[in-house]
């Protein structure tokens, strides 16, 4: 039995007519393009701060008595990135790096290392001596901003060289990442302890170093506001580059012992955490686990502290023990960290729309396509007249009769990377009826 169904939320009741037994299922169709997902926000919460299921907007709020298992899913994520230029190749391996050290078994240990292996080997193929490294392998497209994000994150493999019992191929893929490192710092001009703060990433390699703190202070107080709820930056950047330089700040705060205004703006990012446990890029990710290690350097969330938890005090282990619904929290010492569930909504159509975009189907001659019939192959072509800019990315989200068959299942909804170039090709079938027009988003 077929419905016509528009976008919206059914519930279908089926009853057996000899034996009178009913089940029941419900599922939403989507409009393409709007996507719902229940992110999980790590709330930090200090002395004073108090939070309910309507303020915070939220589904669920779980008290957890250590940030371990929100750094496990956020270094989880990063590690997993599709995503390779050469900032996001090396931010991969910095978050290997973590893994590696960190890690509870050695299956987990393997995997780390088999992700640094691969990353070093592709960063390789991105250095070119005099410039740093360029997006992509055998790439024309440079970018000094990502580049020396790259070298940061490499640098971070000097924290392996000290453990004894590592593979041959590991050591000495720590010894080439540090290398290249090297090169392309040179190349940058870039000091792995910089003289001058002049970025955000400056202030934060001196304050971890515990050096000149006066100095790492008044950086960030020139480049973020206080005076409101909110901090802010006092110069306007993309969202991304907002959320990595507020991580770097509260990472930078708390190395130099300004717990308090550290954790304010710690808990801001990590409000912003999505349903893999991560932010929406590498950069502004990477920036979050240098917050996070931070706070486990610190030992800030200690596990000691106390809450009122609707209405009744107890200590933070026997909150996170509850069985009951956390309706409200309000903090008496200590911070409390806080897992709030609630359903995100992302509609592309409030994007801004302000470049040029082609886009076709083609038949497997080559011809334009614009109707189908099951079990039809076809090829979706996403063009930039333009040209490629540095980070664009494609976002599909497929009719509900087609589907690309990649990795062995059938998507509907993927984000592939240009990776430098003007066009991308994607081969998709015709997996159901089609009745009427189907609606798709890009």
């Amino acid at each position: 039995m077929e419905f016509k169904v528009s976008p919206g939320q059914y519930r279908a009741h089926v009853e057996d007519l000899t034996s009178g037994e009913v089940d029941m299922v419900e599922f939403e169709v989507e409009i393409p393009g709007r996507v719902k997902s229940y992110a999980k926000e790590l709330g930090l919460l200090q002395e004073g701060d108090l939070l309910s299921l309507d303020t915070a907007g939220a589904l669920a709020l779980r008290i957890v008595p250590t940030v371990d298992e929100p750094i496990d899913m956020l270094v989880s994520a990063t590690a997993g990135y599709l995503h390779l230029c050469c900032e996001q190749t090396a931010a991969k391996i910095l978050a290997a790096v973590f893994m590696y050290l960190t890690s509870q078994n050695v299956a987990q240990k393997n995997k780390a290392e088999k992700i640094i292996l691969a990353g070093v080997a592709r960063e390789r193929k991105m250095l070119q001596p005099g410039k740093g490294f360029s997006m992509y392998p055998d790439s024309k497209h440079f970018s000094d901003y990502y580049s020396m994000l790259a070298v940061r994150y490499l640098w971070a493999l000097d924290t392996l060289e000290d453990i004894p019992d590592i593979s041959t191929s590991l050591r000495r893929a720590i010894r080439d990442g540090l290398e290249m490192a090297d090169v392309a710092a040179k190349a940058h001009g870039l000091r792995r302890l910089p003289e001058h703060i002049r970025t955000i990433e400056d202030a934060y390699a001196i304050a971890k170093v515990g050096e000149n703190n006066s100095a790492v202070r008044a950086f960030i107080d020139s480049a973020i506001d206080f005076s409101n709820e909110k901090a802010r930056l006092r110069h306007g950047r993309d969202r991304v580059a907002e959320r990595a330089t507020l991580a770097y700040a509260a990472a930078s705060l708390i190395a130099v012992g300004d717990r308090r205004r550290g954790i304010r703006l710690a808990n801001q990012v990590t409000r912003q955490f999505n349903e893999q446990g991560c932010l929406y890029s590498t950069v502004d990710s990477a920036a979050a686990i240098a917050l996070m290690i931070q706070l486990r350097a610190k030992n800030i969330v200690s596990g000691t502290g106390r809450v009122r938890v609707n209405g009744r005090e107890m200590d933070l282990i026997e909150a996170s023990e509850l069985s009951v619904q956390v309706e409200i929290v309000e903090v008496l010492s200590g911070v409390v960290p806080l897992e709030i569930i609630r359903i995100r909504e992302t509609d592309w159509n409030a994007f801004e729309s302000n470049f040029p975009l082609e886009l076709m189907f083609r038949d497997k001659k080559g011809y334009a396509k614009n109707s189908f019939k099951q079990g039809e192959r076809t090829e979706l072509q996403v063009s930039l007249p333009n040209g490629y800019q540095l980070g664009d990315l494609l976002h599909v989200s497929l009719p509900a009769c087609m589907s690309w068959i990649h990795g062995g299942g059938k998507i509907t909804r993927f984000t592939l990377d240009f990776e430098g170039k003007d066009e991308i090709r994607i081969p998709v079938v015709v997996t159901s009826k089609i009745s009427g027009k189907q609606h798709f988003s890009v």
